[in-house]
């Protein structure tokens, strides 16, 4: 499912984004560095269907217990849809509007009656909400708007990391 690779963490101050942020690489490369087990995979807009990640696949990490982050557009987390943007990216158009920008934490799923997921529950440890003055770090995001998100963001990613000595393989 991802592929890792054994590389450890070297800060490099000189490629720090712009924001003060980090991306997805950067976080597995610090967890590789304490010895966890760790990896992306990025999915969402130019990826091969075939290669798009489902909730249904993250729902299965999660219950194996692999720990897993979303890197996403954070404007998809203030409504009950997602931030205004064409589906799909026109050609030529500044890419940054479709941009994956923020991270947040898997949380848990919610399943039906047939076992198929529903909704997946994250955490916005950053506090991107209560910046807007809401009260909560719990964000629901449902089958629907989590297609809706992957079919129209750029570099959306999950990052996976298990702990060595489980009994899980190392890579998902």
């Amino acid at each position: 499912f991802y592929s890792s690779h054994n590389v450890y963490y070297k800060p490099d101050l000189d490629k720090r984004s712009e924001n003060g942020g980090t991306r997805a690489e950067w976080r597995v490369n610090v967890l590789r560095s304490y010895g966890l087990s760790a990896g992306t995979r990025t999915f969402g807009i130019g990826v091969r269907a075939q290669d798009q990640v489902s909730l249904e696949q993250l729902a299965q990490l999660s219950e194996r217990g692999y720990s897993l982050a979303l890197s996403l557009r954070a404007e998809d987390l203030l409504g009950r849809d997602i931030a205004p943007r064409p589906l799909g990216m026109p050609s030529g158009a500044n890419t940054k509007e479709w941009e994956a920008n923020h991270s947040v934490a898997v949380a848990g799923f919610d399943f039906d009656a047939a076992g198929k997921v529903t909704c997946m529950w994250v955490n916005d440890t950053g506090g991107f909400l209560q910046g807007l003055g809401l009260r909560t770090n719990r964000i629901p995001i449902t089958r629907k708007r989590f297609e809706k998100m992957r079919g129209s963001t750029l570099y959306m990613t999950v990052e996976w990391a298990l702990q060595p000595g489980s009994d899980h393989p190392s890579q998902p």
